[in-house]
């Protein structure tokens, strides 16, 4: 055994660099010596914290060295299950729940029962580990007293917030309020006629995981977007570029759908730039854009081609990339709009052969994934 105490700074440090992040805080949660010197240490890029709020309430940390360190907080009720029962209030933080610490790494785990409330284990966590931020918050239910959310997160600062689930859809403004701001929302299920005052936010970048109506389209505020078409045409598409032109969606830097139908043999590209002035890129022209931030830090993507377009306003010039995809026994044309094709099978639906048309726009990046039908019109 390493006499940690007695070592020089510069070997501890050494020392501490090189442990598992569940012993780097276990040694700070037993000795505030371990604890000031961690928070000393440049171990390169900084562990990622994220919560979770569902039936289970915890809080998870992946390290450097891409282990998880969890902190799973245990509340049961009287038939010995985790899920809030029938009648039972709303749970509140209190401040001797349960907590299990666990890391698959060391496969190892450290039953706590101590006078600390959520706030107090995110606070030490975040001393510990010399974090600034919650890198994303998962809102899964509607167990949880939303003061009591808003208290533990009050003046946290938050990255990402994803909501999943219908339950959370319940009270969807009053989940929105009980989280701190955010820069980025992860939106998995539909909260209907409430997405509206969303899209007006000036959100960095929303992920929408359902479709949008094309007045809904128009109100969007974000940077970056991504969403389903399933209810969008050919024509609204190129309405929205024309408007766009005319200062429409002022502040959007890459917009993205996918699924928007389309009649088979149509010409996507005439439909799309109809009536809007472009010039025609050749694809050895290989240019770099700015990819949507889903995951941080923001990078970058070649994009070969396409079809340059100016905006009347301020003269700012964009680039529409156009590809298409399609099934061959399709009972149904689609054409999508998404971004680039690195990740596009997560987001398509079960298409065994498929054609995309995409489009990217300079500062407001386009990217169109026209799915279509193959089969002969009837």
């Amino acid at each position: 055994m390493i006499p940690l105490l007695r070592l020089p700074k510069p070997a501890l440090n050494i020392v501490l660099r090189n442990m598992t992040t569940m012993n780097q805080f276990i040694l700070s949660l037993h000795y505030k010596c371990f604890k000031s010197q961690m928070k000393c240490l440049t171990t390169g890029p900084n562990p990622k914290f994220n919560i979770v709020v569902r039936e289970v309430f915890y809080m998870y940390i992946t390290g450097p060295d891409y282990s998880d360190l969890d902190f799973i907080f245990y509340k049961e009720n009287e038939n010995g299950s985790f899920s809030r029962g029938e009648g039972e209030p709303k749970r509140t933080f209190t401040e001797n729940d349960p907590l299990t610490v666990r890391s698959i790494l060391d496969k190892r785990g450290l039953r706590i029962i101590a006078q600390k409330s959520a706030r107090q284990w995110i606070s030490l966590i975040m001393e510990v580990f010399n974090l600034k931020k919650i890198e994303r918050l998962h809102y899964q239910t509607d167990d949880y007293c939303f003061e009591s959310v808003r208290e533990m997160l009050k003046g946290i600062p938050l990255e990402f917030l994803e909501v999943t689930g219908d339950e959370p859809l319940r009270n969807y403004k009053e989940v929105l309020r009980a989280v701190p701001p955010c820069s980025h929302l992860v939106q998995r299920t539909n909260p209907g006629e409430k997405i509206r005052s969303v899209l007006l936010q000036n959100f960095e970048s929303m992920e929408l995981f359902f479709p949008l109506d094309f007045s809904d389209v128009l109100s969007i505020n974000s940077r970056f977007t991504r969403f389903s078409g399933a209810k969008l045409t050919m024509k609204n598409l190129n309405a929205f570029l024309k408007l766009w032109r005319k200062g429409c969606n002022p502040n959007v830097k890459h917009f993205a759908t996918y699924s928007v139908p389309v009649l088979d043999g149509s010409d996507y590209v005439t439909n799309v730039l109809k009536g809007i002035p472009h010039q025609n890129i050749p694809d050895t022209v290989e240019r770099s854009f700015l990819k949507l931030p889903f995951s941080l830090p923001i990078k970058y993507e070649k994009i070969q081609g396409g079809y340059d377009i100016k905006r009347m306003t301020d003269g700012q010039m964009a680039t529409v990339k156009l590809d298409y995809w399609y099934k061959e026994t399709s009972s149904k044309p689609l054409l999508s709009i998404g971004d680039y094709l690195n990740d596009a099978e997560f987001y398509r639906p079960n298409f065994d052969q498929c054609v995309c048309l995409g489009l990217i726009i300079c500062v407001f990046s386009f990217f169109f994934d026209f799915q279509k039908n193959y089969c002969q019109n009837e």
